[in-house]
């Protein structure tokens, strides 16, 4: 029986709101939301703290941790969080839902969540290397096992991990590498096909920008122009120090594992 419903995961910068137009664009099912930040209610109880004693943005991070378990039950949590046993023993849609999880090759990852670290609880690193070096301390919705990472590498290694792992012991969660996506969309999606059905011959390949809150921002950037510009080595975009922190904080096994050993084209 094919799934009813499609829940995609993945870490921020990995290409989650682009797979969710994609799929969205391509397949009947029902997209599981992701864990809503803040609802109405929420804002209006905020917007009742004194002005001088609101911190509307560690507020509005309060909520979307308690949502995302709040909500599980429905949306399966966070799509940024590691993919844990709970999901499966909580959501009413786990056993009929595909979980499509997108991983991204760490380099271009690095370089992307550098760029726009959402979430972060550190501030703004004055470089690359400042950014890779500096732990990374969770919110309590990234489900990660410890509270603070080495570093953001640690932080993708978990989240990677977790993927891999529920998608060895369960048949409705898959992996998909975000360069394999670029690269060949129409074998990625006829594999799709495969397990949610539809007869569709030609693909929907969703116009702009993923991010609609940045699309203003960015109106050459869209799925052709990734895929154009992705780097035949994407290790090479980093120096090699910098590629060694990255590869320490990962592991060599699970880079292996998750198909991104150093030095290897991305397709």
């Amino acid at each position: 029986m094919k799934p009813s419903h499609v829940k995609v995961m993945g870490e921020r910068a990995s290409g989650t709101n682009f797979l969710t137009r994609l799929i969205s664009a391509n397949f009947d099912q029902t997209l599981l939301k992701n864990t809503s930040t803040t609802t109405e209610a929420q804002k209006a109880e905020i917007q009742r703290i004194p002005d001088g004693a609101r911190r509307p943005r560690l507020a509005s991070e309060r909520m979307a941790d308690f949502n995302h378990l709040a909500e599980m039950p429905d949306a399966a949590g966070w799509k940024h969080a590691c993919l844990t046993d709970r999901v499966f023993s909580v959501c009413r849609h786990a056993d009929t839902a595909l979980f499509i999880c997108i991983t991204r090759h760490p380099a271009l990852w690095l370089r992307s969540f550098h760029a726009n670290p959402m979430h972060s609880m550190n501030g703004d690193a004055k470089d690359l290397d400042a950014f890779l070096n500096t732990p990374w301390v969770t919110r309590a919705r990234d489900e990660t096992a410890d509270p603070i990472l080495p570093g953001p590498g640690a932080l993708w290694a978990a989240k990677v991990r977790s993927y891999l792992d529920q998608a060895e012991r369960r048949e409705n969660v898959i992996v998909l590498r975000h360069e394999d996506l670029l690269t060949d969309h129409a074998g990625t999606l006829a594999g799709l096909r495969e397990i949610l059905g539809g007869i569709r011959l030609r693909w929907r390949i969703p116009r702009g920008y993923a991010r609609s809150w940045e699309r203003a921002e960015k109106p050459d950037v869209d799925f052709w122009s990734i895929r154009r510009d992705l780097p035949e080595r994407p290790f090479g975009t980093l120096t090699p120090e910098q590629t060694g922190q990255l590869c320490a904080q990962i592991g060599t096994d699970l880079l292996h594992r998750a198909g991104y050993p150093p030095d290897t084209p991305p397709g």
